[in-house]
């Protein structure tokens, strides 16, 4: 029934898109809304598979880290990187699916104590490597590789000095670009955000969702189903 400012946050496989809009009954025909579109980000590419190719760099590392003691395994494996890479992306993209089924409201095992951190096994055989992979990575262990997509140092208010800002590889500065873009547009100095829905494959992935609430402040809308809604 009123004026609403909304943010939408659509973020994919591969890139990152925001608009901010506003939304309004039109009066004489009280059913259609009518959008206007205030603002929209330079476009960013930044999506699930950055995520996925962050834990797979980590994983890397450690599976070498599994053979220090054999230096000719060692170098074997840093000879065929570009060959085990792509299966540890395969990896990595399981591990961040299995780990927000583990961290959502409905997972439930019968097993799972509630204070103990949750770890999660991965890896398997490396085709043609003849060296498998057997890792476990716990919730913090990966929350912390991932950590740098999350850009916690930046608020709300930060869209006023975005030209000074340097971080600019996450999921925060394209929505501080919208944020002074729209400030620019309205001439208003402090921009108000009444919604912000989120759409999207990745804005399933939990880390996402609990960043956007803590930056905004309030609940993000979900979109019902984030893969295929547009």
């Amino acid at each position: 029934k009123e004026k609403k400012r909304v943010l939408v946050f659509d973020l994919g496989g591969g890139t990152l898109d925001i608009t901010m809009h506003e939304i309004k009954r039109r009066g004489e025909i009280e059913d259609v809304l009518k959008v206007d579109e205030i603002a929209t980000n330079r476009y960013t590419l930044l999506g699930g598979d950055d995520f996925d190719e962050e834990i797979a760099k980590t994983m890397y590392g450690r599976y070498i880290k599994q053979f220090s003691s054999h230096p000719d395994v060692v170098l074997k494996l840093r000879q065929k990187e570009k060959v085990i890479m792509p299966q540890l992306r395969v990896y990595a993209e399981h591990l961040k699916l299995d780990l927000n089924e583990r961290c959502g409201e409905d997972y439930s095992s019968g097993w799972d104590d509630e204070d103990e951190e949750i770890e999660l096994t991965t890896g398997g055989n490396m085709g043609g490597i003849g060296y498998s992979y057997d890792d476990t990575f716990t919730k913090t262990e990966i929350e912390q590789i991932l950590s740098i997509f999350m850009a916690p140092e930046l608020v709300f208010d930060d869209y006023k000095r975005l030209d000074k800002i340097t971080n600019t590889r996450n999921i925060i500065y394209p929505v501080l670009d919208v944020l002074y873009k729209a400030s620019e547009k309205l001439g208003e100095n402090q921009v108000v955000v009444d919604a912000v829905i989120v759409n999207g494959g990745m804005s399933k992935f939990y880390m996402v969702t609990d960043r956007l609430k803590e930056f905004f402040g309030f609940e993000p809308i979900v979109a019902l189903d984030p893969d295929q809604a547009r």
